[in-house]
């Protein structure tokens, strides 16, 4: 597990083959040091996230524009499409369809990336639930 993906772009410059990023267009930029003809985003269909892809000159055949959930056959077709040999991912859970890549990713051997989830910087449950019942009284 790595922490950015600036790290992973960082280890997988020192390693050949084909990349799927499915960790979303806002963190595209960090990518930008590794040949675009090895980048295969797939990102929400949306003009910002192509405009994204298309800022780092990945080729518009690379890019995956789709919207999930992706069963695991999806991404194995994908993964298989591609010739994909790392799947870049973030530690996501269930809501992110993780379980789902992981089960495609183990399948076929591809090597998993993932980056881990950012620190909760919320509230707990016991002071959000303590300042309701302060408000309620």
């Amino acid at each position: 597990m790595l922490g950015s993906a600036a790290e992973a772009a960082a280890y997988l410059a020192e390693r050949t083959g084909n990349i799927l990023l499915t960790t979303g267009a806002k963190e595209l930029s960090a990518w930008a040091a590794l040949p675009p003809e090895r980048l295969f985003p797939r990102i929400l269909p949306s003009h910002e996230s192509l405009s994204a892809c298309e800022a780092l000159g990945i080729p518009h055949r690379n890019i995956c524009a789709m919207q999930g959930p992706f069963s695991q056959a999806m991404n194995e077709a994908l993964l298989r499409q591609y010739e994909v040999a790392w799947l870049v991912t973030k530690d996501g859970g269930a809501p992110g369809g993780f379980p789902e890549k992981r089960a495609a990713a183990e399948a076929l051997g591809v090597p998993m990336i993932v980056l881990r989830r950012p620190e909760d910087q919320g509230e707990s449950f016991e002071t959000v639930l303590a300042a309701c019942l302060e408000k309620m009284k």
